[in-house]
């Protein structure tokens, strides 16, 4: 397989301590300055679109309101909300936001071919 030519080239500047924790981490990957960003880069941009850390937190924060409110609606539907079932449902919201926002996740990501 014929590979592609490389033919684009990206230059910075950095001040010398940045440099410096640059060589520092690139030292400790086994690897040169200008490999190791090149390596990240591409990674980086083979990861795909995942969240930062402060979207998955207001991911979270907004997948409990839903598992809260459509939670709450479907007891009060059926008269079977109780101040024990909320509290119980408000507990789980508190301890599970990662597992709540997986699951939503799931409902908006195609599944992916096996």
């Amino acid at each position: 397989m014929k590979r592609a030519k490389k033919t684009r080239v990206i230059t910075y500047r950095l001040d010398e301590e940045m440099f410096r924790r640059l060589e520092n981490a690139a030292s400790a990957a086994g690897d040169d300055p200008n490999n190791w960003c090149r390596n990240l880069t591409i990674a980086e941009l083979n990861k795909g679109h995942e969240l930062t850390r402060n979207e998955q937190i207001i991911f979270e924060e907004l997948s409990r309101v839903r598992y809260l409110i459509g939670h709450a609606f479907r007891l009060l539907a059926s008269d079977k909300l109780t101040a024990e079932e909320w509290e119980k449902m408000r507990s789980t919201a508190e301890k599970k936001p990662a597992e709540i926002a997986a699951v939503v996740l799931t409902q908006y990501r195609p599944a992916r071919a096996s």
